[in-house]
């Protein structure tokens, strides 16, 4: 989110920053889907989500699908747990970097549909 809003990407705030704290280690560090798509998600949201229950929802699930689809065609699978399992030690610099990369891969994603 960070690195979208220092693209640019205005729809980025700090609150929105702030509230995207939480998704490393696949959400808390539950392992569970990898936190690079969920701010993914979360950005496009920040563009082309709904204002009011009567607006099209389709704009931001349309680019949604697209986000999820390109990092399940890179990388295999959408949990942490999966992307992470050949780091013994998650804090090492080589996860740090391998996930650094994952990162980037997402935001370069998320850009290309904002």
């Amino acid at each position: 989110m960070l690195s979208l809003r220092q693209e640019g990407f205005e729809e980025i705030s700090e609150e929105l920053i702030r509230s995207s704290t939480g998704f490393g280690g696949g959400i808390g560090h539950s392992f569970e889907i990898c936190g690079a798509l969920c701010a993914g998600v979360m950005a496009v949201g920040a563009r082309y989500g709904r204002k009011s229950k009567d607006d099209d929802r389709k704009p931001a699930y349309s680019r949604s699908a697209e986000l999820v689809e390109a990092f399940k065609e890179r990388y295999g699978t959408l949990t942490c747990k999966e992307l992470v399992k050949g780091f013994p030690e998650f804090m090492s610099p080589e996860r740090r970097a391998y996930c650094a990369k994952i990162v980037a891969f997402m935001a370069e994603e998320a850009a290309k549909r904002l």
